[in-house]
């Protein structure tokens, strides 16, 4: 009879743990060591691959078409940005060594024209952003619907193909 007393149920587990990993580590050595493994593998890679060129593409004639603001386009606007400030940054230097108060009104002017125009280009920056979050959601939701779509369309023409064996 079996005795249950001396039962070690962490020593039963590590058996069967060590017995299915020596059967199944041959199995998929054996698997994985196949060419035809290796060509699976690779065609899946590549339908990967191409999966994924296509959907940047796609993707890009997306946003290109509804005239959504790319990463190019922030890019772009940052750098202007950053000339921008700088040269605020140079003409506050060269106010720094001018005395004469009638120039530094003048400077003081332009200064204040510059620091309008940069406060106009961060509103602008804010609002491509606030798009930019509100077209991200329709691309998420028309993914969605999209998805739904085409997984309806697979279900009806299953259905009508075995509508089509029945008859």
């Amino acid at each position: 009879m079996f005795d249950t007393r001396n039962l070690d149920p962490y020593k039963v587990w590590k058996d069967m743990y060590d017995n299915s990993e020596k059967y199944w580590g041959k199995v998929l050595n054996e698997t994985m060591a196949k060419e035809e493994y290796a060509k699976w593998m690779s065609s899946l890679l590549d339908m990967n691959l191409f999966f994924n060129k296509w959907y940047q593409d796609a993707t890009k004639v997306y946003f290109e078409s509804s005239q959504v603001p790319t990463k190019e386009d922030f890019s772009r606007i940052a750098k202007l940005v950053i000339n921008v400030e700088d040269k605020v940054d140079h003409l506050e230097d060269l106010l720094e060594g001018i005395t004469d108060t009638k120039n530094n009104d003048e400077l003081d002017m332009k200064v204040s024209k510059l620091e309008k125009k940069i406060a106009t280009l961060e509103e602008a920056l804010i609002q491509i952003s606030q798009l930019t979050k509100i077209q991200s959601e329709n691309v998420s939701l028309l993914n969605s619907i999209y998805t739904s779509s085409s997984s309806k369309k697979t279900r009806t023409k299953k259905n009508s193909n075995s509508e089509g064996e029945e008859n």
